[in-house]
């Protein structure tokens, strides 16, 4: 694997193309299998077709860039491709957007702030639409996650489902996301600011 640097979707892609075509097919059966931190599984039937680009998309939008790297870290470990995951550990820090490897506090406070108020926000948000167009805007949601957040029946289910999801996305979209509520529903962040 080439020292390339990149966002984590090109250090996963430069680690996929490194891979015969036996231990791709490999890596893709153990992924579909993998409890990784109790998050759901990648479906088998999303990765059987999925070429490297596909199996890289799919990592990262079902784990978040970050944890889509310690994922395959973990994959290529349990399928013995030790060296590639010596690599690919390697080159993870390398990776890191410099303001989330400095204790930024900023950062801190978004994830602080969703995981504090996390039952309230999935009660009480109210421009739920408004917010994912904006997060869509910005690239951290797709057209088909939002589609699953509107399938919810219930507005506190829709607003849980976008939660988790951005959650599982990390810093940078807990980030948009708490500038979206900002923007969106000022009365409810300061409500929630000062309790």
């Amino acid at each position: 694997m080439a020292d390339g640097g990149g966002t984590s979707g090109d250090v996963l892609l430069r680690a996929l193309e490194d891979l015969t075509k036996a231990d791709l097919k490999r890596f893709k059966d153990k992924l579909s299998e993998i409890n990784f931190k109790g998050q759901q599984n990648i479906p088998r039937g999303s990765l059987e077709d999925a070429d490297r680009i596909d199996t890289k998309n799919l990592l990262v939008r079902f784990y978040g860039p970050d944890s889509a790297i310690d994922v395959t870290i973990e994959v290529f470990s349990k399928v013995c491709l030790m060296e590639a995951a010596a690599r690919l550990r390697e080159e993870r820090p390398r990776v890191l957007d410099p303001q989330e490897a400095r204790e930024d506090p900023e950062t801190t406070s978004a994830e602080t702030f969703i995981k504090e108020h996390r039952l309230n926000l999935s009660k009480r948000m109210g421009n739920i639409k408004l917010i994912m167009e904006i997060l869509q805007d910005k690239g951290i949601l797709q057209d088909d996650e939002v589609e699953e957040v509107l399938a919810e029946k219930t507005s506190s289910s829709k607003n849980s489902t976008l939660i988790r999801m951005v959650v599982k996305k990390g810093t940078k979209s807990q980030e948009e996301f708490l500038r979206a509520l900002q923007e969106t529903d000022p009365y409810l962040y300061n409500d929630l600011q000062e309790s």
